[in-house]
């Protein structure tokens, strides 16, 4: 039988220093995402079979409707939920970032244009721009929403994805 004899010191730490550098490699966003292939109309293939597609979006702000906007935007989100059975996964992705003051002031300049409508631009502009010292419009938002199907073929699946897009968008 085979007896083992214990490591020594030299031995052990050169050990450790393996594992630490085995641990401490760099992985981008991109290898922690599983996908077999990214197609260049945009669609995804996930697995062997599922095929997925992304649409961002933007929607309005609910708080500043009146309450029969609000009925009908909340009425619209019934169908759109609904929309979806048990053959379409989808997920709403929704991104919140603190955009610097930089790229505010760049967002907001409103070059005048030499018509009878620059003073109502020049007031606008300094509007937003007070706004933005003041902390609000500091955030971007960007919301997406992807779903994905079983399908065949990629063919099938673009077809069935790009119907599903059209009936979203409508």
């Amino acid at each position: 039988m085979f007896k083992a004899s214990p490591l020594t010191r030299d031995q052990q730490k050169k050990i450790t220093l393996l594992k630490h550098k085995t641990e401490e490699k760099e992985t981008s966003a991109q290898d922690s995402i599983p996908y077999r292939k990214m197609y260049p109309d945009g669609i995804c293939r996930v697995a062997e079979n599922r095929y997925s597609r992304c649409i961002r979006f933007e929607d309005t702000n609910y708080q500043l409707l009146q309450p029969d906007a609000k009925t009908a935007v909340f009425d619209g989100w019934c169908s759109f939920l609904n929309y979806f059975d048990e053959t379409v996964s989808f997920e709403l992705t929704f991104v919140v970032r603190l955009s610097s003051r930089e790229k505010i002031a760049q967002r907001i300049e409103i070059p005048p244009t030499g018509d009878d409508y620059d003073y109502i631009r020049e007031e606008y502009e300094t509007m937003l721009r007070n706004q933005a010292k003041e902390g609000r419009n500091r955030f971007s938002r960007t919301k997406y929403l992807s779903y994905s199907i079983e399908a065949d073929s990629i063919s099938a699946a673009k077809s069935r994805l790009g119907r599903i897009e059209t009936d979203l968008l409508g």
